[in-house]
């Protein structure tokens, strides 16, 4: 509760809620074909976004993840969850409009694992699984073969089994404690007292 003010959150996420509507209202009138024609730039200003972030972004418990604006903070992560959708869904869409460009795979993960590593950084490794779940959707649906669906996810198994287990017991602990936590809480449910999971 803020002091004197007993709606503050009221009247705060109102008006979150009518600005948001009212964004809403904007970009359902533009054609979605145009989000592809500018994908690079798109592209560019999520990772601009970024590296603003790591440079000025303001500093809470240990990460960089937002972008104090006096009156917000921006946390272009977040925008950016549905920035990546639209680059991927361009590149995807454009590549199977040309028979002679190779796969999509490769060129996929390689432009979003870029945008990811630099939310992994911040650090906020929620989002950059999210930034994963996203790409392998994409892919997914773009229909790539089943054959390399399934490497793509014995990778990911690879990966995981490799931060979470191998790396630590080697001596090298590329994640916190609490993210590790957070990710195998499932694991032992009953000892979840912290409410990691």
């Amino acid at each position: 509760d803020v002091p004197g003010q007993p709606d503050y959150y009221f009247m705060r996420q109102g008006v979150f809620a009518l600005v948001g509507l009212l964004l809403l209202a904007i970009v359902s009138r533009i054609d979605y074909s145009h989000f592809r024609e500018y994908r690079t730039q798109i592209y560019a200003l999520l990772v601009g976004s970024n590296l603003l972030v790591l440079l000025v972004g303001a500093a809470s418990r240990g990460s960089r993840r937002w972008i104090d604006l006096g009156f917000f903070q921006l946390q272009p992560s977040e925008l950016g969850k549905v920035l990546l959708i639209l680059t991927l869904a361009a590149f995807v869409a454009d590549r199977s409009r040309d028979r002679n460009a190779g796969g999509i795979m490769l060129p996929v993960i390689g432009i979003a694992s870029i945008r990811a590593a630099l939310v992994f950084i911040q650090p906020d490794l929620g989002t950059a699984m999210v930034y994963g779940a996203i790409t392998l959707s994409i892919l997914f649906i773009g229909g790539i073969p089943w054959q390399q669906m399934t490497a793509l996810f014995a990778v990911v198994v690879l990966i995981a089994t490799a931060v979470l287990w191998a790396a630590p017991v080697a001596g090298v602990n590329i994640l916190h404690d609490y993210q590790v936590q957070r990710l195998t809480a499932f694991l032992h449910p009953n000892e979840d007292l912290a409410g990691q999971g």
